[in-house]
């Protein structure tokens, strides 16, 4: 009895342990096609000496997120229904565009059955998101830079960098307030078809190079 107690709490520990589950496999969306250049990203266009920065970055924001540690695997949308506060929705179709842009994905406003829904949260000093897809509006904060911040994030990148030009930084709120040309890149990069959903960590940084490098002489 006390070795079946024994084999049971290690079988626990082993699974708290565990990254969160991979995503469904969902047929990706169509490789972006859209020219970058066409909005005024903030901060420095990237070159091919920034490319194994780049590199480390994307894994860095890719396979880990901010409330859960590791998730080994590609996350991203297909068709996403965002829901918000009629006050807010202005801001929100600014960001859609963006996002339209670097991903290629349609992103769609709607009023029920959503993907992600933006919230108010009076009591919350800042704002923030989870993975069920909740965007949290709290007080004292620029509403436009964290929706902005949050939707984008919520497409696949759960998580911030310790990176100088990038807005998922909190050591850079107030300073670097928009999307900036890393921001850009980082979406162009993960909506890539060859990048699936679901797809493996190890598999995707064996292809994430070749596709970093061709994104930055695209907009070069």
């Amino acid at each position: 009895m006390q070795y079946l107690a024994v084999v049971i709490f290690l079988v626990l520990i082993a699974c708290a342990s565990q990254p969160l589950p991979a995503p469904i496999f969902e047929r990706p969306p169509s490789t972006p096609a859209g020219d970058l250049n066409q909005v005024d990203w903030l901060g420095p266009k990237p070159t091919l000496g920034d490319l194994d920065q780049y590199v480390e970055n994307f894994r860095k924001l890719a396979f880990w997120t901010e409330w859960n540690g590791r998730h080994p695997y590609v996350k991203k949308w297909s068709k996403p229904l965002v829901c918000a506060p009629k006050k807010y929705r202005g801001y929100v179709d600014a960001t859609l565009l963006k996002l339209n842009l670097a991903t290629g994905v349609r992103y769609r406003a709607s009023s029920f059955s959503c993907d992600v829904v933006v919230k108010e949260r009076p009591g919350l000093p800042g704002c923030g998101a989870n993975r069920q897809g909740y965007v949290f509006i709290g007080h004292s904060i620029s509403i436009a830079e964290c929706i902005e911040e949050e939707l984008s994030q919520l497409s696949g990148l759960y998580n911030d960098i310790d990176y100088r030009w990038t807005m998922w930084n909190d050591a850079n709120i107030g300073t670097v307030n928009r999307l900036t040309w890393h921001d850009a890149v980082m979406l162009r990069v993960l909506y890539q078809n060859e990048l699936y959903q679901s797809m493996p960590e190890a598999e995707a940084m064996q292809i994430v190079p070749r596709l970093m490098r061709m994104v930055i002489l695209e907009i070069q």
